[in-house]
């Protein structure tokens, strides 16, 4: 690994924060096409909309940005909603505000990023980060009961972190199934997060799998 990637990787590492939906903006998302794009540190990049998803309306777009903002490490590049629906079934795709290209190959990637998260401490401190952001985006109102959410392994597309979180909101609980992918595209590295609050809705698994098909499907222009 290059001088200065280990410093990069645990930054990213750090900054897998867990993001939290605020409510509202319930108008039908527009129809989406089947993928879009979106630019970061010079580069154009494409990534797939998955079937049933959409981009956010106007009204929707303003709530998206809102939490963005509140993100203090991530830049959240994509957000997408399943279609009808806001803040119960969603994607986003984020990359670190302060990361810089890496000059190694996914695999190389995905094994260093590896062995950062494994190790826990860099994961530790994003959720620390994590919960002090939505307390402090959401002026207190919402925060993070539970973090039960961890590394779980990679393969040849992504280093993975799933499970679950516990947000409260005026005595309201809600819990989060989540899954995230985090991989190399065009020398930056990007994370796909699936999440899911619904009684009924999709599980880990399949929440996992949602991430990982939009990592393989990404690509730069």
């Amino acid at each position: 690994m290059k001088q200065g990637s280990g410093l990069r990787l645990g930054l990213i590492a750090a900054s897998l924060l867990l993001p939290v939906i605020s409510p509202g903006a319930i108008a039908t998302a527009k129809e989406a096409p089947k993928s879009a794009t979106f630019t970061w540190a010079g580069k154009t990049y494409q990534a797939p909309i998955p079937a049933g998803y959409c981009l956010p309306t106007s009204e929707q777009q303003i709530f998206a940005d809102e939490d963005a903002s509140g993100d203090s490490q991530n830049e959240t590049l994509m957000h997408l909603a399943r279609c009808g629906t806001w803040g119960k079934d969603y994607i986003l795709i984020k990359t670190p505000r302060i990361s810089t290209p890496l000059d190694m190959s996914r695999g190389d990637f995905i094994t260093a990023l590896s062995e950062v998260l494994e190790e826990g401490s860099a994961l530790e401190e994003g959720k620390r980060v994590g919960a002090q952001d939505v307390s402090r985006s959401s002026d207190g109102q919402v925060s993070l009961a539970s973090q039960d959410f961890g590394f779980v392994g990679s393969d040849d597309t992504c280093a993975y972190l799933a499970g679950t979180i516990t947000s409260v909101r005026q005595s309201l609980a809600i819990t989060t199934r989540a899954a995230s992918c985090t991989t190399l595209v065009g020398g930056q590295g990007f994370t796909i997060y699936s999440y899911d609050n619904r009684p009924d809705g999709a599980g880990i698994d399949t929440l996992k799998k949602r991430s990982r098909d939009v990592a393989r499907s990404m690509t730069v222009q």
